[in-house]
């Protein structure tokens, strides 16, 4: 009996753990989905023109709707303990979905550019002959904030794939949150 209730109690602190690191990632990602979901509606208009910008477009909005939708569920589900739509759940799997191809893909690409620093060259080479840059700036200074940049996302990716790992396993969790009660 003593065992069943240590193992509960652990249960139970380890439930209070995940809840409050997914609150914390929840509340970090936030501000940054924020400003991702600006800049996406900015490069919205200019993506209109081009079909496969127009794809980058709405799946780096699939981030933003995720970390909202899923900030929605702790809210109103989890820390609020009311019911929530079925379609919220749909919401934040299928941009779940989304992100972590997104995030994995952030992942992958920071590995593989710190491991070979030829491809950054290369990348900067290429935006310099588009004279995509403001003038003044140099190769070493935009290769520099290519790094900062890739480094950010990289960050950012690790944090949104463990958030989307606790989320499908809080989703699993809190699931009689979501049932249909006619």
């Amino acid at each position: 009996m003593n065992l069943i209730l240590y193992w509960l109690h652990l249960t139970f602190a380890a439930m209070k753990v995940l809840l409050i690191v997914y609150r914390l990632l929840t509340f970090i990602l936030l501000p940054i989905a924020a400003i991702i979901g600006i800049v996406d509606v900015m490069f919205l208009f200019q993506a209109l023109a081009n079909p496969l910008a127009l794809l980058l477009v709405f799946a780096i909005a699939c981030i933003v709707i995720y970390v909202f939708a899923s900030f929605s569920f702790l809210t109103k589900g989890i820390i609020s303990g009311l019911q929530c739509k079925p379609s919220l759940r749909d919401w934040i799997r299928v941009n779940a979905y989304v992100s972590l191809v997104l995030s994995i893909l952030g992942v992958r690409d920071y590995i593989t550019i710190i491991s070979d620093k030829s491809i950054l060259g290369d990348i900067v080479k290429q935006v310099i002959q588009q004279q995509t840059i403001p003038p003044g700036i140099t190769a070493p200074q935009l290769e520099q904030i290519f790094l900062k940049f890739l480094f950010f996302f990289f960050i950012f990716s690790i944090v949104l794939i463990i958030h989307i790992i606790l989320s499908f396993r809080l989703l699993r969790q809190f699931s009689y949150l979501f049932s249909q009660n006619d």
